[in-house]
């Protein structure tokens, strides 16, 4: 009986292509708008969680938001490095410059840093070489650049030795930054300019005095469990600060996956939410459908009740007819977004981005179930006032 009922259904849905079609449209673009975004946030997520696994398990940040009148200056730097759970340490300073040469003018990001910072972000020099501890020591007037920046202000790839303006400051290019290796700081640059110099350059040009506004973001590797020593370096800085917890933060890599991954649940909520409404008006369009098949197939079920059918098959046969038409709308959402998937992996093949997109199982399986639920939902209303029709009034029924 159940694949008699089918047959039906699919006859049923044959018989009207377009409107079948277009009944569909909303569990389509539901399915597809689940499937895609769902795998367009893992892929970016995944991409972005192997990128901060390259700094390793024993980098953290501190940000300091409330000195206290106590700045962290050059000499309390000193005191840290002295500190046994602490590897290495580069402050971080950061402003926007105009970077110029031969005529042409960029705006980009200028950072002061030290010869540590090369290691502890990751930042992979093609050409030339990074930052060293003389070039800081001597307030050296050179800087590494990003490939884009090199490309753009010189028309080549490998500018080491040219000379370059920073606000009208002359400086020299020692390094270019690999804009392409895949590391996570290498793909936020990529798209900007640029331009690393020393601390004590940047300091000296911008006559910045740590004395008075210190440093408010320092990273620093550890040696040891990296919790243990974070716990060390929190209970230093609490004292340091007054008491106020609030003054300053220190995160480690696990904590800053834990908030990738908290955006990203927030993101699927989100995502789900508008894919569930595409489905809820997909199944609206079943129910609005289901309901004018059963008008215009009442003498069809009066005649089906006449020779002996029960209410029990009417019911079942629009009910799987309600079902063959959300689940082929479900399938056909699935084809395009294995199709769109695809594509998006291709076109970032092309432009040479380590990023990758596949499809989680959780969302295929997500969306065949809300899709037979909607099917459910929505179909039983108008299977329901099928069956019930009355043989007599069935058979009478003019249209």
């Amino acid at each position: 009986m159940v694949l008699q009922s089918i047959k039906m259904a699919l006859k049923a849905i044959l018989a009207s292509k377009t409107r079948s079609f277009l009944t569909m449209l909303g569990i389509i673009i539901g399915v597809f708008s689940l499937v895609v975004l769902v795998s367009l946030v893992n892929g970016a997520t995944g991409y972005v969680t192997d990128s901060i696994d390259t700094f390793g398990n024993d980098y953290l940040e501190l940000s300091v938001y409330n000195d206290k009148g106590l700045p962290v200056d050059d000499e309390e730097l000193r005191n840290l490095e002295k500190m046994e759970v602490i590897n290495e340490l580069t402050p971080e300073l950061t402003t926007n410059a105009t970077f110029s040469a031969d005529g042409i003018e960029k705006k980009g990001t200028l950072r002061g840093v030290n010869s540590a910072y090369f290691m502890l972000e990751n930042v992979n020099v093609e050409f030339g070489r990074d930052l060293n501890t003389v070039d800081v020591e001597n307030a050296s007037k050179v800087a590494v650049i990003n490939l884009k920046t090199a490309q753009e202000l010189f028309k080549k790839n490998d500018a080491v030795g040219e000379h370059f303006k920073i606000n009208g400051v002359e400086y020299q290019v020692v390094g270019i930054q690999n804009d392409q290796d895949g590391s996570f700081t290498a793909m936020i640059t990529n798209e900007g300019y640029f331009v690393y110099i020393p601390q004590t350059a940047y300091l000296r040009q911008f006559k910045y005095d740590t004395d008075d506004g210190g440093y408010t973001t320092i990273l620093l590797s550890v040696n040891g469990d990296v919790n243990a020593a974070k716990d060390e370096l929190n209970d230093y800085f609490y004292k340091r600060f007054n008491n106020d917890k609030d003054a300053f933060s220190i995160v480690t890599m696990d904590e800053l996956k834990g908030v990738l991954n908290g955006i990203t649940t927030a993101l699927a909520v989100v995502f789900g939410g508008v894919a569930a409404i595409s489905l809820l008006v997909g199944g609206i369009g079943i129910m609005n459908i289901m309901l004018v098949s059963v008008t215009e197939r009442t003498k069809e079920i009066g005649i089906r009740k006449a020779i002996g059918a029960s209410k029990k098959s009417i019911l079942l046969q629009f009910l799987i007819e309600a079902f063959v038409i959300s689940i082929t709308g479900c399938l056909i959402g699935l084809v395009f977004s294995y199709l769109f998937v695809g594509l998006a992996n291709l076109i970032v093949q092309l432009l040479d981005i380590k990023l990758h997109f596949d499809i989680p199982f959780y969302a295929i399986l997500s969306s065949v179930s809300f899709s037979l639920l909607v099917g459910l939902a929505f179909g039983i209303y108008p299977a329901n006032k099928a069956a019930k029709k009355k043989p007599i009034e069935a058979l009478r029924y003019d249209g």
